[in-house]
């Protein structure tokens, strides 16, 4: 009978494990590649390093997406170390939990769908000497201000779209981009927008959905 009532208590133990949610759960460490001079780690505090030289690879949709995204309900922070010049397509994808991001002066380009439904993203610093900004980056993110470097020169369609918290964006004074694409602020909660001199086009829809939006060029 004693013997049965341990198990009994065992089991329980095991039960109650089973059902703390996953915040509570220790992290569980991994490490691998992530393009052909790129490695990546993740600690058990939830930090993926991202680290090596060159770009890293672009990923798809599940179950083609990248090496962590098992991990990313773990993921709370990423540094993306100098050496790195790309941020692969849907990097970042779903890291509902990811809160803080440090981009590199070396990266030039951020793949479409990287920040894609990064909830808790509410703010990053774009360096300068990133050039372009492709489709849907920050789509359903938590962005609530952005700046925009002098050196970038490409915004891709919808960029920013659907980024509802999104209410303060700056370009540069000095800024080089041609064109407000297509749905690049659509749905988003932008009060006040400076359009530099430098744009000639701005794409239709660009800022559907803002309300009580003023621009001035």
């Amino acid at each position: 009978m004693k013997r049965f009532a341990i198990y009994l208590s065992l089991l329980l133990v095991v039960f109650c494990l089973y059902l703390l949610p996953l915040e509570a759960q220790a992290v569980e460490a991994a490490n691998g590649t992530c393009g052909d001079n790129i490695t990546w780690s993740l600690d058990e505090n939830g930090l993926l390093t991202i680290s090596g030289n060159g770009a890293m690879s672009d990923y798809s949709t599940y179950p083609n997406g990248a090496p962590w995204y098992l991990h990313r309900e773990a993921i709370t922070a990423v540094i993306i170390e100098e050496g790195v010049t790309r941020i692969g397509s849907r990097a970042f994808e779903e890291c509902e939990k990811l809160a803080n991001v440090s981009v590199p002066n070396s990266i030039t380009s951020i793949g479409d769908w990287a920040f894609n439904y990064c909830s808790r993203l509410t703010n990053i610093d774009l360096p300068e000497g990133l050039t372009s900004i492709e489709g849907f980056v920050f789509h359903n993110s938590g962005l609530e201000k952005i700046d925009i470097p002098r050196s970038v020169t490409n915004i891709a369609d919808s960029a920013f779209y659907n980024a509802t918290k999104l209410a303060e964006v700056t370009f540069a004074r000095d800024a080089q981009i041609q064109t407000i694409p297509a749905c690049a602020f659509g749905d988003t909660d932008l009060k006040n927008l400076r359009i530099p001199a430098s744009v000639k086009n701005i794409g239709g829809h660009a800022f559907q959905g803002t309300r009580d939006c003023s621009i001035t060029f």
